[in-house]
């Protein structure tokens, strides 16, 4: 039996709709608090008034959006002050598995020096986004924020998730610098976790499927450009991790090609972040 662990989570929003409420609501039993950290651009009312019903959760309004890595920050801050052991942390796209929190504690109680663990992620099409195996936990370089459990003492120490970043491989940024640390990274694969990868179609070829993600050209930008810059940082400690990564990034950029619409676009922009990370220009991309 576990004893009982002080639990909180942080979820980002973005211009979220009301039926962002049943996604926390797939959670909101399994946790202590609720830290709702407001990115968005203007606020909606409505869902407001919703979301301060719930005594468990406590709403922040960043009046206008300072990443998700800031949000997160805020999070992480917050759930510290007030005491709590672990963080979960929850994008508003994401719906939790019933035991999701039950199942990545448990992993846990392998190591003391565990920082984050993650679920298996599945995305509206039914497709596992990563392979599984019959160990109920196994250690990895990476994994993403959605849904990850985080040892608060151990995030804190490691300062936390970083800003300039603002948003698109933060999650890889902070694994591998924990990692760096001597802390380590685990999925979970007996819980899975809901999680809408960009605006996902399945198209049909000759003899197999695709899935094109359908990112916005800002959202190209900022992969592109935080890609590299993880990379440079990071890829003498862990040449096996850059290996795979360098081949899903670009798939996903002959996807972009192949099969997307405002593919010049988004090409555009792929080769603007490109520019900047070699520029050392990060933050929010002005307007």
């Amino acid at each position: 039996m576990f004893q009982k662990q002080k639990i909180a989570a942080v979820i980002v929003l973005y211009n979220p709709d009301i039926n962002v409420l049943s996604n926390i609501n797939s959670y909101i039993d399994q946790v202590d608090k609720l830290f709702a950290v407001d990115n968005s651009d203007e606020s909606n009312p409505d869902f407001i008034e919703k979301i301060k019903l719930n005594n468990k959760i406590k709403y922040i309004s960043n009046d206008g959006n300072v990443g998700i890595a800031a949000a997160l920050n805020i999070g992480v801050k917050k759930a510290a002050e007030e005491g709590f052991e672990y963080l979960l942390t929850m994008d508003q796209d994401s719906e939790a598995s019933l035991l999701l929190v039950s199942n990545l504690l448990e992993c846990f109680s392998i190591e003391s020096d565990i920082a984050v663990v993650a679920p298996l992620l599945y995305h509206s099409e039914g497709k596992i986004l990563i392979r599984n195996n019959d160990k109920p936990c196994e250690q990895v370089f990476s994994v993403w924020t959605s849904g990850s459990l985080l040892n608060l003492m151990i995030c804190e120490k490691a300062g936390g998730f970083k800003d300039e970043l603002f948003i698109d491989y933060v999650d890889h940024e902070f694994c591998l610098r924990i990692n760096k640390m001597g802390f380590k990274v685990y999925v979970c694969n007996k819980t899975t976790l809901k999680h809408n990868l960009g605006k996902i179609e399945e198209v049909n070829l000759l003899f197999r499927k695709v899935y094109p993600t359908n990112h916005s050209a800002l959202r190209l930008y900022y992969r592109t450009r935080n890609r590299f810059y993880v990379k440079k940082v990071f890829k003498k400690d862990f040449p096996e991790f850059f290996k795979q990564e360098s081949k899903d990034f670009w798939k996903t950029f002959l996807k972009v090609i192949l099969f997307e619409a405002d593919r010049l676009k988004k090409i555009r922009y792929t080769f603007k972040g490109y520019n900047h990370y070699k520029k050392d220009i990060f933050g929010k991309l002005a307007d």
